[in-house]
């Protein structure tokens, strides 16, 4: 979902802040993925995949209000 709203905000000014936030999340993903994948289950693997999801909101918030500061400031 947070990739969804971060892709097409790559257009507006700063340059490069929503496609470093669409990285970030990308990479975040791919690491739950691993994650799942590696760690046995248990509560270890719950809290890395919880405090993922919790870094991926933290990360598209705080891009989407970058971005859409700074085009209102245009």
């Amino acid at each position: 979902m947070s990739l969804a709203v971060l892709m097409p905000m790559t257009q507006l000014p700063p340059p490069g802040v929503a496609l470093t936030g669409a990285i970030a999340v990308a990479t975040l993903y791919i690491a739950m993925i691993v994650a799942r994948i590696v760690i046995p289950a248990g509560r270890r693997r719950l809290m890395l995949l919880a405090a993922a999801t919790l870094t991926i909101a933290a990360t598209a918030v705080v891009t989407a209000t970058v971005v859409a500061s700074a085009a209102t400031l245009d």
